[in-house]
Formats: C-alpha cells, structure tokens, sequence
C-alpha cells in the first residue's frame, strides 16, 4: 500500500513539474511575441509615412467617406427602379363590416368585425422633372469631392510628417554643434587653468568661461526636450500612441529637387489648378450647387407615377354573419397612373430655389478664394526657397569666417594681445553661424517639398525618390 502511495505521488510530482515549465514556456512565448509585435524602430522618413499611410485616423475617416458616398451612388441609382413592397392590415370594428365588397347588385356577403389583408403593391415612377437625374450626378460629383479630399488630407500628412522628421533631425545637429562648442569651450578652459596656475590670467578669466559652458548646456537640455515634444507629435501624425520608437539617421540623405524654374510663375500656377486636390474639389461643389439648383427647379412640374396591387383580403372564419354561400375572402388586383401637380406649398419650393441660388453664388466665391490661395502659396515658396538657399550659403560662409576669427583670438589670447571676453565672442559667433546653417538648410529643404505641395504634386512620390 505505500508504494502504491509513493508510485502516485512521484507522478503527481512529475505532472506538476512538466505543466510548470509548459506555463514558463507560454508565458515567455506570449510576452517575447507581445514586444515584438508592440516594439517598432523607426529610423527613415519612407518608414514614417508607410506607417502614417495604415494608421492614420485622420486618413482613415477620409477614406470611409469616400466608402460611404459610393454607397450613396448606389442609393440614387435605386429611384430609377420599381420599389416592391409587402402590405399587411389587421381591422377590428365595433360593428360587423362586409369582408368582400359587392361586385353586383344584391350579391350577398358576409359581415365580419375581424378582416384581414394582405398583398405586394408595385409602385414605379415615370417622370420627377429630372431629380433623379440630377441626384445621380451630384452624388457621383460628391464621392469624386471625397476622394479630393482624401488626397488633400494625404498631402497635409505627408509634408507635417516630413516637416516633422527633418525638425527633429536638425535638432540633433544642433545638439552636436552645442556640444562641439562644449568641447571647445572645455578645452579653452583647461588652457585658462594652466596659465592660472603660472600667473598668466587672471582668476576671473575662469569664471567668465565657466558661465557660457553652463548655458549651452542648458541649451542641450532645451533642445533635448524639444525633440521629446517633437516625437510625440510625430507618433501622433503615424497614428500610433505606443510601441513606436523614433530614432531618425541624422545621416540619411534627403534632398527634395524640384525640376521646373522657380521664374516660370505661370507653369506653376497651372500646374497647381490641375493638381491641387482642394481646387478641384470647389470646382466640383460649384458643379453640385448648379444641380441642386436644377433639382429645386423641377420640384415645379408635375411627377408621374405608375401604381400596381395585388391583394388578398379575408374575415376570421370564426366569427362571420352571413347568408350561406357568400364569398368569405377575395384576391383582386388593380393599377393606376397617378399625376400629381404642385400648386401651392406654402413658399416652400420657391424659398428652397432661393436657397440653392444662393448656395451656388457661395460655392463660386470659395473657388475664387481658393484661387488666390494658390497663387499665395506659390508666391510663398519661391519666397521660401530662394531666401533659405541664400541664408544658408550666407551661413555657410559666415561659420567659416567665424572658424578662422575663433582660431585667431585663441592665439591672440595666449599671447597676451586680446581678452577672454573676445576669445568668447568668437565661440559664440561659431555656435550661431553654425546653427544658422543648420536652420537654413532645413528650412531650404522643406520650403523645396512644400512648394511640390503648392503645386500639386504627389508628395508620396516625392519622398520616394527624394
């Protein structure tokens, strides 16, 4: 008996060990597979928008309503069809009615205070004055308006996400320029504290360099906060909250060329009213609002519908008084074409005119306001463009002028011929003329993708073959 007993417990044992480790086993499976999946490394700007295009809520409403119009095509097509449908009453009286109405004089009938019927009633409209004509096509006009607006929202997203990413890599470089100057500043330190300690310079020479040190650190920090901001502002444009590391290559080439002259202000401006997804999309409301007119319009001549019924129509045969041989239920048919003419509405169809004129007359001036809005873009990033490439070849050569100013008041300084204020106004002319390069440099690269954007083009193309 107690081996028997030692035989179940040493299995017992081993049942409760092999589903430990097989628990061990799924659960770290399960949580390796969840930060796998959660985790992504996010180091190009192609990677950003790939994530943007799947994720962004702001895409996804866009693309919904474009589902949703195409429906609304479907639903305009349907009035030009016969509608069918299933009628059905009950009817219970205080007083017994006849079930079968007389089809001759003194035909005998039954009376009943239960009737029921029932049949399927066809009903087909031959002539609305062209609202349906008219509903067809505006809801065709409105779906292609959805789709305008789609790639209005994709361009938005693309150049904010663009803008974004650069921003955050010219950020870094301005943190490596601070901490160059850093480097440098430490470096002209150590120097003070040598000749300090001969009796070279004075004590508060040391004391003056210590105080920019503490600022452009300061300024790391701020600049370091600043590119938390701006990462979240990115993932919030991906459309992904968590999971999402940002790690921009501060070395990856980004160049957008721009291949037409920026004089040439005519080709530009043509080029945007074919392009420009929110142009075309007013010219389409325009077009909208003239057939919405048209509908009113119509709502002045008569409609013309065909009607068809087939019906059953019976008493409860538990409860009828008659004479013997009535007919107790009836199937009949019947059909009329029916022509309504529209007197008097109370002002309705006349103020609904009025609104749609006046809705066409509102329409026409935001396609003109949408004009100047191009013309003001362009206007805008040839601006940009020609003075960030002039502020950057001016930044470029003022950091090498003040490269050699810096160079020479440090020899100055150990000579004795110049102060240390000097040797620090020269560190602070090279940290500015740097980050001046590194602001126009950016600032000549987005100012290139925006004016691809005021022209129309497809910015996904663009930061493809950047």
């Amino acid at each position: 008996m107690q081996r028997i007993k030692d035989t179940f417990f040493n299995m017992s044992s081993k049942k409760v060990v092999i589903v430990f480790f097989i628990f061990l086993f799924l659960f770290f499976t399960n949580l390796i597979d969840a930060i796998c999946k959660k985790r992504v490394l996010v180091t190009n700007l192609q990677k950003c928008i790939n994530l943007a295009l799947k994720n962004s809520p702001m895409l996804k409403e866009k693309f919904f309503n474009i589902k949703a119009q195409e429906k609304s095509i479907s639903i305009a097509k349907s009035d030009f069809f016969p509608h069918v449908k299933l009628k059905g009453t009950y009817l219970r009286s205080e007083y017994p009615n006849r079930v079968i109405f007389a089809h001759k004089n003194n035909q005998p009938g039954i009376f009943d205070r239960d009737i029921f019927s029932g049949g399927v009633e066809l009903t087909l409209p031959i002539f609305l004055g062209g609202r349906r004509i008219y509903n067809y096509k505006a809801s065709k006009l409105i779906k292609d308006i959805s789709v305008d607006r789609y790639f209005f929202t994709k361009q938005e997203l693309i150049y904010n996400i663009a803008s974004t990413y650069l921003k955050i890599i010219e950020t870094k470089k301005a943190i490596l320029a601070v901490d160059k100057n850093i480097e440098l500043l430490t470096k002209q330190l150590k120097d003070i504290e040598l000749s300090l300690r001969v009796g070279k310079v004075a004590p508060v020479d040391k004391m003056k360099i210590l105080v920019p040190i503490a600022n452009q650190r300061a300024k790391k920090k701020t600049l370091e906060q600043n590119i938390l901001v701006l990462q979240q502002i990115l993932k919030r444009l991906i459309g992904i909250d968590e999971g999402v590391f940002i790690a921009p290559d501060i070395e990856e080439k980004i160049d957008f060329q721009f291949k037409y002259k920026l004089s040439d202000f005519d080709k530009l401006y043509s080029l945007a009213k074919q392009n420009r997804p929110e142009f075309k999309a007013a010219q389409k409301q325009v077009e909208v609002a003239r057939l919405n007119l048209k509908k009113q319009k119509s709502r002045r001549l008569p409609d013309l519908n065909l009607s068809a019924q087939y019906n059953l129509r019976s008493g409860s045969p538990y409860d009828q008084d008659g004479p013997p041989g009535a007919i107790d239920h009836e199937d009949y048919w019947q059909a009329s074409l029916n022509l309504e003419i529209p007197i008097f509405y109370g002002g309705a169809i006349v103020n609904n005119i009025s609104r749609a004129r006046m809705q066409l007359f509102a329409a026409k001036q935001k396609l003109k306001d949408i004009e100047f809005d191009l013309k003001r873009d362009i206007d805008q990033a040839i601006s940009d463009v020609i003075s960030s490439k002039y502020g950057m070849n001016a930044a470029n050569n003022n950091k090498k002028l003040a490269l050699e100013v810096l160079r020479i008041e440090r020899l100055k300084y150990k000579m004795g011929k110049s102060t240390i204020n000097d040797v620090l106004d020269a560190h602070a002319n090279l940290l500015n003329a740097e980050l001046d390069y590194i602001k126009y440099s950016f600032k000549y690269n987005i100012s290139k993708l925006y004016l691809y954007k005021a022209t129309g083009y497809d910015l996904e193309k663009i930061t493809k073959n950047k």
